[in-house]
């Protein structure tokens, strides 16, 4: 039967050109305004690191009380000075944590003669290997012994590895950062967030980047490499000295932890507001905002890391889609009405309605799947102008293999969907009329 159904689809089609190109391609544009918004929708969605930040936590508060401390970036504040982080990362009841800066150096070797790469990564206090799940492919991260020393140590990725040394065997290699040598002890895989969430409060990315190298904070401050911004500064203005390690009166730390289950988070929370209440009686902290705890996902939406705008088109491709449906509903509906004789004279003969009712639903389920093939190009048009505009998420609009798949999927739905009222219509016409007509 489904081949007799397409055969009669297939003959209407060529009796109807127009009307059927029509259809095909009034679906094809609201399918691929929809995979268009919905593509750069999901790289922007859920979780920044699957299967690592869903565990993440950041700690928030006010820690700067003293009233010339510049108001810039503290809607969602979460800073802490150098002092305050130790003491959170070193007593705070969970096994994982890192206070960690941004910072962006060039780094070079003894026979570099490109005169170096500048490229990004963190300077931190802790674990922040182990916070961020990153495998180690060769050596360790520091200790707590190198790290209370000021040794000059650090861990580069992969990527970084090749590119100064050519090779990521590079243990025990020498790392030159503004004249300070770094020895490498470890090297990680490379990995790159999905969207930007370890310093978004003072970063405009909006899709992550990678973090190149890993700096314990005290020999990094010891050779004179600083944050990218020094945060929120007490005795005036927001610093924006470029690496200033200018930082005894500047909260400019963001305390991340690893927290595996709720009952572990819950006494996290109480322990941090406790530290927070603690701090505010000192003075220290502005009691105005309490401490509390924000998860990975939960942080970049607060700080609208992903924007507005994002959402907004997404529901306009839908409205456009659903606009779309409706005028193809139409469409078909008189399509189908054009037969109403064909069908009486098919119910007279025994044809039951779940018959007709059939043939007409896979008659537009097929135009679906045709509409789909026609927006595949549409949405590779859609994504190319998407990547043509000044955004910062522009580079993220790709076709992805599976995307197909989704579209060919959402092109049968639509074509199901707005083939049912029309074909039921059709069943419930009386066989007799249709027949005194014709």
């Amino acid at each position: 039967m489904l081949t007799y159904y397409l055969s009669l689809a297939w003959q209407r089609a060529i009796k109807g050109p127009w009307i059927t190109g029509l259809i095909v391609l009034t679906m094809a544009v609201g399918i691929a305004a929809c995979m268009t918004a919905l593509t750069v929708s999901r790289a922007l969605s859920g979780e920044p690191l699957p299967g690592v930040s869903e565990h993440l936590y950041i700690a928030s508060v006010d820690a700067c009380a003293d009233p010339t401390c510049s108001s810039s970036n503290r809607s969602k504040p979460s800073l802490l000075g150098l002092d305050d982080a130790r003491e959170v990362v070193d007593k705070a009841p969970v096994r994982v944590a890192a206070a960690v800066a941004q910072a962006q150096v060039t780094l070079s070797t003894s026979d570099d003669q490109r005169g170096g790469v500048s490229e990004r990564g963190l300077i931190a206090y802790g674990r922040p290997l182990a916070l961020l799940g990153l495998p180690m492919r060769l050596g360790r991260g520091w200790t707590a012994a190198e790290e209370a020393s000021a040794a000059p140590v650090m861990v580069i990725d992969v990527w970084l590895a090749r590119q100064l040394f050519g090779q990521a065997d590079v243990l025990g290699r020498t790392v030159t950062i503004g004249g300070h040598g770094f020895r490498v002890i470890g090297v990680s895989a490379p990995r790159t967030p999905r969207i930007q969430f370890l310093d978004v409060a003072r970063n405009n990315d909006i899709t992550g980047v990678a973090q190149h190298f890993y700096l314990p904070v005290t020999a990094a401050l010891a050779a004179g490499i600083g944050p990218t911004d020094s945060g929120i500064c007490a005795g005036g203005t927001s610093r924006k000295t470029f690496g200033s390690t200018m930082l005894a009166h500047c909260v400019w730390l963001n305390v991340w932890a690893r927290v595996p289950d709720v009952s572990a988070r819950d006494r996290y929370a109480r322990w941090w507001r406790a530290f927070v209440i603690d701090h505010q009686h000192d003075g220290r902290y502005d009691n105005k905002t309490p401490g509390r705890l924000y998860r990975a996902s939960r942080w970049t939406k607060l700080n609208n890391v992903v924007p507005p705008q994002v959402g907004m088109n997404t529901l306009i491709a839908f409205g456009l889609l659903a606009l779309c449906m409706i005028n193809v509903a139409g469409l078909l509906a008189a399509r189908f009405l054009r037969r109403q004789g064909d069908i009486g004279v098919r119910r007279a003969l025994g044809a039951p309605r779940q018959s007709i009712f059939a043939q007409h639903v896979i008659e537009s389920l097929g135009l679906g799947l045709i509409a789909g093939l026609l927006g595949w190009p549409l949405t590779w048009l859609g994504l190319w102008i998407v990547r043509m505009q000044p955004v910062g998420y522009a580079d993220r609009a790709h076709m992805h293999p599976a995307t197909f798949a989704w579209l060919l999927g959402m092109a049968a739905l639509v074509g199901v969907t707005v083939g049912i009222m029309p074909a039921w219509r059709m069943c419930l016409l009386s066989p007799a009329l249709q027949i005194k007509r014709t």
